[in-house]
């Protein structure tokens, strides 16, 4: 396997307020929704649920992706007025397989 070119992706969003953060959080990352007093759940998906990520626990505003999804990502975070960091990095053996493993296309 030959090494890929990777992106670190790392954001913060400064003068967000809760509501806005947490309204963030759901369009970016995704959500689960219950209804009817829990009887159903629906897995309502983010912006990057279709983009292969690795997500850095525990910092949440971490993230590494292939080099060609990085433009998806970096978009969606600038039309929320996030501050950003990036970085191109040499993905590792375990981390290209994990991002293959999560590849949508």
């Amino acid at each position: 396997m030959t090494k890929q070119q990777g992106i670190m992706i790392l954001f913060h969003l400064a003068n967000a307020k809760n509501n806005d953060l947490a309204r963030f959080c759901k369009k970016f990352y995704g959500y689960r929704d219950h209804s009817n007093k829990g009887k159903y759940i629906y897995e309502r998906d983010g912006i990057i649920s279709n983009v292969p990520h690795i997500k850095i626990n525990p910092i949440r505003t971490a993230l590494i992706v292939k080099e060609e999804d990085a433009d998806i990502i970096l978009n969606a975070l600038e039309s929320f007025g996030a501050k950003i960091h990036k970085r191109k990095i040499e993905l590792t053996s375990e981390d290209q397989e994990e991002l293959e493993d999560k590849d949508i296309s």
